[in-house]
Formats: C-alpha cells, structure tokens, sequence
C-alpha cells in the first residue's frame, strides 16, 4: 500500500522470500536478473515450462514458502509482543492460509521465464528427462549436490586466493614493494 507506514518485519520477510526462492529453485546460486525483450512464449511453450516445473519438484518445494514467511513472521512478532501470541499465531496462522493460493502467481512467472529462454522441444526433452528414473533421481539429489558443489567452490576460492596472494607477494618482494 502506497503510503502506509512499513513494519520493521517487512523487510526482513521481503528478503528471507527472495533468499527461500533462490535458494529451493536454484540452490542458493541466483544471479542478476535481466529483462527480456523477447515477444511472449507461446500458450504450448508456456504449459511445457510449467511442466519442467512440475517434473523437477520445483512447485512442490515451493509449497514451503508460505510456511516459512509465517514463520519468520511469527517468530519476529513474538519477540516484539510477547503478550500477544495467541492472536499472533491465529493472525498470522489465517493470514498464510490465505495466502497459499499465490503460489500458483510465483510458478507461473518462473514458467514465464523459462518458456523465454528454452524452446519447446527443450521444454519437453527435459520434462522427458526430469520424469525418467534417472532424472527423478537426479531432481531428489540436486539439492545435496548443488550444496556439496558451492561449498567445494568456496574452499576451491579461499585456497586460490591464498595461494594467489602468496605468489603476488613473491613478485612485490623482488621488486622490492611492501604492503
């Protein structure tokens, strides 16, 4: 609402969204987004991405969403009115119920974005893919894998900048530069 005065939570929920969405969809490895000038999916390319969605769990592990952001929500009231938990969990409690609906707005904007940059026949090979056993397989291991890969990635990065730094200060010190 347009002028209404913003609660000290809004912020902290807006962002534990945004964080939930990346994190369930794309194992916590989101990235800039940038817009598209492409024309609009077709009505058959749009349903083929919904369906990826649906063949790789994506829609199913969003169910959490809702849920979390009460959470969240109920866990930052509590601690500023205590006296007030009763009516907090039944609010907030009510207000997620109402809510859960939504989350058909969020698959079909990531459906959007999908049907734009994956033709048809990609959409469909990877439905294919994603609904054989390997790639059910696949789908219900990603979100350990992807996990195990960025926490490789971050030793990977600390011993490359170690390693990086040492090497630099080898070359400063010939040239007799100190930092």
């Amino acid at each position: 609402m347009i002028g209404a005065p913003r609660k000290p939570w809004d912020d902290a929920v807006r962002a534990g969204l945004v964080l939930l969405v990346a994190g369930i969809l794309f194992g916590g490895q989101a990235g800039p987004v940038h817009a598209q000038s492409a024309p609009p999916p077709s009505a058959e390319q749009f349903a083929a991405a919904r369906d990826v969605l649906e063949a790789t769990g994506a829609v199913k592990k969003l169910d959490a969403i809702i849920d979390h952001l009460a959470k969240q929500m109920r866990q930052s009231l509590l601690i500023k009115k205590p006296e007030h938990s009763k009516d907090i969990e039944q609010v907030i409690g009510d207000v997620a119920e109402r809510f859960k609906p939504r989350k058909s707005e969020l698959v079909d904007r990531i459906a959007d974005v999908y049907a734009q940059r994956l033709s048809l026949a990609d959409l469909r090979a990877i439905t294919q893919f994603y609904r054989s056993e390997v790639g059910a397989r696949f789908a219900q291991l990603l979100p350990d894998i992807t996990k195990d890969a960025w926490q490789a990635g971050q030793h990977w990065s600390a011993d490359i900048g170690r390693d990086m730094e040492a090497a630099a200060r080898l070359e400063f010190d010939k040239r007799n530069i100190t930092f």
